[in-house]
């Protein structure tokens, strides 16, 4: 139920910052049908567990991604962007007597994402800031059969999330998608990368 309603939180406060921004300038960047996306991307994710019990202080955890994302101009250089995302935890190390209890997690992405050169250019780097999401972090334990401790993956339900990617135009509709992303939460920092596509409106 709390995840539910930090997710709704967000959103709320996502439409309320670009409403505003819109509203500032809205004669002159009006939003249209086709500058809005959905897109589709694969990736990976390496989750810092470095600060839990029990597990070697270099071990990471990967997440094999699939998710859909959902994106829309505000104001001129500056999109709105928020996913979701099915990850799949690839950690079973029977050697150490590490397995994991769950072995696929939803999570949410929302970013605010800032383009560095005019619409018009076929080649668009940005950077973005937001949130990561994930609802079911406290859920997310690996178990020693030796010892029976449980111990959290390095996630927590919010996440600060930074993201640096580009764009490449391949017509007017579709345009391939790279992007990096840093998640940092309770005192862990995770990477990961994402290729993908973005479907924009006829």
């Amino acid at each position: 139920m709390k995840a539910v309603k930090h997710i709704l939180f967000l959103g709320v406060a996502i439409l309320m910052a670009t409403s505003c921004f819109g509203k500032a300038s809205l004669k002159k960047h009006r939003i249209h049908l086709k500058d809005m996306h959905i897109g589709f991307y694969q990736g990976a994710t390496l989750l810092d567990v470095s600060r839990n019990i029990n597990i070697p202080s270099n071990q990471k955890v990967t997440a094999a991604t699939t998710g859909v994302t959902f994106g829309f101009p505000f104001i001129d250089h500056f999109r709105s962007e928020i996913g979701l995302s099915m990850n799949n935890l690839l950690l079973n190390n029977k050697k150490n007597g590490i397995m994991t209890t769950q072995n696929s997690f939803l999570s949410v992405p929302a970013t605010v994402q800032y383009y560095i050169l005019p619409k018009k250019s076929k080649i668009q780097p940005y950077f973005g800031f937001g949130a990561m999401i994930v609802p079911d972090a406290d859920k997310l334990l690996f178990t020693r059969s030796s010892d029976g401790t449980n111990m959290l993956q390095g996630t927590g339900i919010i996440n600060m999330l930074i993201t640096q990617g580009v764009n490449i135009e391949i017509n007017t509709h579709i345009r391939l998608t790279e992007s990096l992303h840093i998640m940092s939460s309770e005192g862990r920092t995770s990477y990961g990368l994402n290729l993908g596509v973005n479907l924009y409106m006829p």
